[in-house]
């Protein structure tokens, strides 16, 4: 230690070394045993590299391996299937595949990751390929799932207030169109949903519901004029959108208009050109980009502004090559505009419709604007984290002329001010909830210029969920209300390979670059979404986007934390979240009925196409409709009239039931507990918590206790008639639905019959030799399996006919040949003539020939029961039926989402009090819940179409969010 120096110099040691290091440095790259370029590429990487394509080593090795002669490297394998069969023009071939379903903008990036399915005119997402339920699921309850709900379809209407309440008033509920009419709603600062309805026939006619957002007048004026003109937007689901279009015209005496029409490239149009375009010899993979305005036919052609004529490209006139004077540099399509050939951009192409005295305007924005859904705890994190606000800070001298949207929006100074309120509300999100329903605008920068390097790691901070601001402390301007601010936006987005050329030149890969005062600025609009149970879940955002960016966004979300779902995960997180169901799963709507008939359609394909010795015998076991629900045959049966049925959408009365229906431990400790503490005030109002059911999976309900100072039970048998005797007053042909808990083993399908059980059922369940989970001891007694001998019968005499068949044909065949044999005619071939008599021999036996066609028909009607027997033929009645039934990984338990006709309900909860009523002892009761398990106080038996056996399972009323 004593020889060492008391301080040392870095600066003179370093230099001392750094001929040392370069030489090393030198002598590792320049390596002369055997070390070549590609050799400094991961091991999986080498061998395909070199050997394949030279071009595409990275461009810090590209040179270096030219030097090496990589450049004399050819190519002897011989190109795959999938380059050789590749298009001329990739972006004709784009527009191509999509003339039956249209693709999203998203549509590539989920093809190569999801599952596609073709729904209701487009191309979706169904379930991606290498994540699970579990994973979805997981990442809706606990950090933020992502979904492309673009095939949303837009409907702006324009007019008077005045009129357009008056025609939304017939086909509204009266409820909902107060809603509409309050003043946050109006100023455009909330959005809402609601349900349309025929005109005159609610509450029957359901067409499905919507989403409405009124546009907010302009220099934030709180105040509209009855007469003042306005807008609004109304989102439908592709399933119903023609069924609202078509009642939007009757309602508002709409025509469409044609006067445009002429003028606008249509898509058809736009892909021929496409197509001719290709035919000229276009590489793959150099697509050329057109910049400026077309030439048009003439004479004298001028040269645009600020183009040279050496930059001038070629362009096409009457199918002939205008070639201008010059060296013509090939440059590059624009690809922004081909690929929104197929979508209603510009304006002038959306379809309009106009009233006879054009008080009310109707246009139809149906992939105009693009929706992605954001939802989970952590959705406002993600959001945060992928959408940087612009820097809108203008001179007041910049020059107006030939500037970009946003110097013309945001020159004057009140734009400004709104925008900078605007970007301070949304930066107060980060420590509280926002209002239910809130609409905030914002303008953020380019995303692909922000995008991250890779993906990164979610910072949260969890919100303040007791600190709300109030829903009218910030205005709701925006140009993305602008039709023809948005065509602007569209069509002025700069190519992805300049953007990408200048990311590439960053300092350091994956930072974030400055500001640039020209770089492009994108509108956006954001609509909260309230949460759907108590522990704060299902809540979310919904984010508005011009056409032509949704892949720059979408690509911004997935890399900042959020997950990718697709149909199946929502319609799964519908199941276990009770989030609001869309038209197609409401059974009273067009939509409904239609997708009800598919999957039934689908079951039973899959049914018949297992061998009768695998099949399950419906006859045997009493099940009427295994494959779909028939719920106009359900409601007629139990109130007699049309068989035409709605649902019940009251909330009132849904929250009267859902307080009824509780959980029995709730009831006993109200019963024990009454007698020893002071009476409640009567009708007092109390927040329902369940036993085991995982709080954030609890539906948002109340429940009514009375409790007299005599200690009566809470939930007296006096409410339950007050509510039944209010319930009988309204049309009881009606359907509710409810969510079912097995309480016992099993698991629940599609099409699971939901039963009235008997007053003797529930006193058996007290016995206390019956485990809790011995379910099965209720079963239903073999039918008798009628048509047995016709499928028999059926079977033999297909198999006669068939043989009859064979010898008619085999005679006529012989008979010809022999004939032709002995004639020897050359004129007429012998296949010709074998042909002309099997013809003959069908039109002969066309009686026999047809009831063999139709033989696969009968044979599945024989499969099934009689369409004309009883649907209450079992041993306990039907009062509905489950339309979604699976394992529920969040209760632990088997659930399912169902629907019962009111009137067996009401049926159920007399008998229950009636049940409670005659129970004497209810340590029985208490003794009955085992197992740390605990039983809804109104259970029904549910059976499965496979199964003879009865499950018990708990009933809760499901009341959909406002």
């Amino acid at each position: 230690m004593d020889e060492l120096p008391s301080s040392c110099s870095y600066l003179a040691l370093g230099a001392a070394r750094i001929r040392e290091i370069k030489a090393i440095v030198d002598k590792l790259d320049n390596c002369e045993h055997g070390g070549r370029a590609f050799q400094n590429l991961p091991r999986h990487m080498q061998r395909r590299t070199v050997s394949a394509n030279p071009k595409r080593l990275p461009h810090y090795l590209r040179d270096r391996h030219m030097r090496e002669g990589g450049a004399n490297v050819k190519t002897t394998k011989r190109p795959k299937k999938k380059y050789r069969h590749r298009p001329n023009n990739l972006l004709a071939e784009y527009n191509r595949r999509q003339s039956e379903y249209l693709w999203l903008e998203t549509h590539v990036w989920h093809a190569k990751r999801f599952h596609m399915t073709r729904k209701w005119g487009y191309a979706l997402s169904e379930t991606p390929t290498m994540k699970g339920y579990r994973s979805t699921l997981r990442a809706a309850t606990k950090t933020c799932t992502v979904q492309d709900v673009s095939y949303l379809c837009c409907i702006e209407l324009e007019g008077t207030r005045a009129s357009l309440l008056a025609g939304l008033a017939p086909i509204t509920q009266s409820l909902d169109l107060v809603k509409l009419k309050s003043p946050e709603v109006l100023q455009g600062k909330r959005w809402m949903s609601l349900v349309l309805f025929m005109k005159d026939k609610k509450p029957y006619g359901a067409l499905g519901s919507v989403d409405i957002l009124w546009h907010p007048k302009p220099g934030n004026h709180q105040d509209v004029e009855e007469t003042e003109n306005s807008k609004l937007w109304l989102w439908v689901h592709p399933s119903a959108h023609i069924q609202v279009v078509n009642l939007l015209i009757e309602t508002y005496n709409l025509k469409k208009k044609l006067d445009e029409a002429d003028d606008v490239i249509q898509p058809k149009d736009q892909e021929k050109i496409l197509l001719e375009e290709s035919k000229g010899g276009d590489s793959p993979m150099e697509i050329e980009e057109i910049k400026g305005e077309p030439i048009t036919e003439s004479k004298d052609t001028e040269v645009p502004a600020g183009i040279s004529n050496s930059d001038t490209p070629v362009h096409k006139i009457n199918g002939k090559k205008d070639k201008i004077k010059g060296n013509c540099h090939s440059t590059k399509k624009n690809v922004n505009e081909s690929k929104i050939a197929k979508k209603n951009v510009p304006f002038v192409r959306t379809p309009k419709y106009n009233s006879p005295n054009s008080s009310v305007k109707m246009t139809l924005l149906k992939d105009t604007i693009n929706r992605f859904c954001v939802t989970g705890p952590k959705s406002y994190s993600v959001l945060n984290a992928s959408l940087y606000p612009a820097d809108l800070t203008l001179s007041k001298k910049d020059n107006l002329k030939d500037q970009s949207w946003w110097h013309k929006y945001y020159h004057d100074e009140d734009q400004q001010m709104i925008y900078k309120h605007q970007l301070e509300t949304w930066k107060s999100f980060s420590s509280c909830t926002p209002p239910p329903h809130t609409v905030l605008p914002m303008t953020i920068r380019d995303p692909r210029i922000t995008l991250p390097h890779k993906k990164l790691p979610l910072k949260t901070s969890d919100p303040d969920t007791n600190v709300q601001v109030e829903p009218s402390g910030w205005p709701v301007e925006s140009p993305i209300f602008d039709n023809r601010l948005r065509d602007e936006v569209t069509l002025t987005k700069e190519e992805d390979s300049i953007i990408n050329k200048k990311r590439s030149k960053m300092l350091v890969p994956g930072e974030r670059a400055t500001e640039d005062p020209d770089e492009a600025k994108l509108p956006i609009l954001l609509m909260s979404r309230p949460p759907t149970h108590s522990a704060g879940h299902g809540a979310g955002w919904d984010l508005l986007i011009p056409a032509g960016w949704a892949m720059s966004v979408w690509m911004s979300l997935i890399f900042c934390g959020g997950v990718a779902v697709g149909l199946k995960e929502s319609l799964n997180l519908v199941m276990e979240a009770l989030t609001p169901l869309p038209p197609f799963l409401m059974p009273d709507t067009p939509s409904g009925e239609i997708y009800s008939t598919e999957e039934g359609q689908e079951r039973q394909e899959e049914y018949f196409k297992r061998p009768p010795s695998a099949r399950h015998n419906f006859i045997k076991l009493g099940v009427q409709y295994p494959f779909s629900a028939p719920w106009r045959r359900l409601i007629s049966n139990w109130k007699e009239g049309t068989g035409d049925f709605f649902v019940l959408r009251d909330i009132a009365l849904l929250n009267k039931l859902a307080g009824i229906c509780g959980d029995a431990s709730n009831r006993i400790k109200a019963r024990n507990i009454g007698k020893k503490r002071k009476a409640i005030a009567v009708s007092q109002t109390v927040p329902y918590k369940s036993a085991k059911i995982d709080p954030y999976l609890e539906t948002i309900t109340e429940c009514k206790v009375t409790e007299e100072e005599s200690g009566l039970d809470t939930f007296s048998a006096t409410a339950v008639e007050d509510v039944v005797g209010t319930l009988r007053k309204i049309d009881t042909r009606c359907l509710v639905m409810v969510r079912l808990q097995l309480e016992g083993k099993g698991t629940l399908e599609p099409c699971a019959m939901i039963c009235l059980p008997q007053l003797e059922d529930l006193k058996d369940r007290l016995k206390p030799e019956k485990n809790m989970d011995q379910s099965n001891n209720l079963h239903e007694p073999q039918h008798t399996d009628t048509r047995a001998e016709q499928r028999v019968q059926l079977r033999e005499e297909h198999k006669k006919i068939g043989s009859k068949l064979q010898r008619l044909r085999k005679k006529a065949r012989a008979k010809v040949s022999e004939e032709h044999d002995i004639t020897n005619v050359a004129d007429t071939s012998l296949a010709k003539k074998i042909s002309e008599a099997l013809e003959k021999t069908e039109v002969e036996n066309r009686e026999i020939i047809a009831k063999f066609s139709s033989y696969q028909k009968t044979m599945e009607d024989l499969w099934l029961m009689p369409r004309e027997d009883p649907l209450q033929c079992c041993s306990r009645k039907i009062m509905g039926y489950i339309t979604q039934g699976t394992f529920c990984l969040t209760l632990g338990v088997s659930g399912g989402v169902g629907w019962v006709a009111l009137e067996p309900l009401m049926q159920l909860l007399l008998m229950h009090e009636k049940f409670y009523s005659e129970t004497s002892e209810i340590n029985e009761l208490q003794n009955s819940c085992r197992k740390g398990k605990s039983r809804s106080s109104h259970s029904v038996l549910v059976r499965c179409p496979s199964t003879s056996h009865y499950q018990w399972a708990g009933l809760t009323i499901v009341v959909q969010p406002e």
